[in-house]
């Protein structure tokens, strides 16, 4: 249960933060939002995105593991 942010090789106007979709200790896929700097400072987007996105990545991975896929 997390998220982290992109780290570019150079400079660039957005930010990325991610989230991983997590299924028996296995990485199934990712949620991922882009942002623009000048918007909000990764711990802003972190305080108002993460929690959000780490539940809907719990509730993707219930609906695979339901759906048995």
């Amino acid at each position: 249960d997390g998220y982290a942010f992109t780290r570019p090789p150079r400079p660039t106007r957005l930010h990325g933060m991610g989230v991983p979709i997590l299924r028996r200790g296995r990485v199934l896929g990712s949620l991922s939002l882009r942002f623009p700097r000048s918007a909000m400072s990764e711990k802003e987007a972190g305080e108002r995105f993460g929690k959000r996105m780490a539940a809907v990545a719990r509730a993707i991975a219930a609906d695979v593991v339901s759906s048995d896929i």
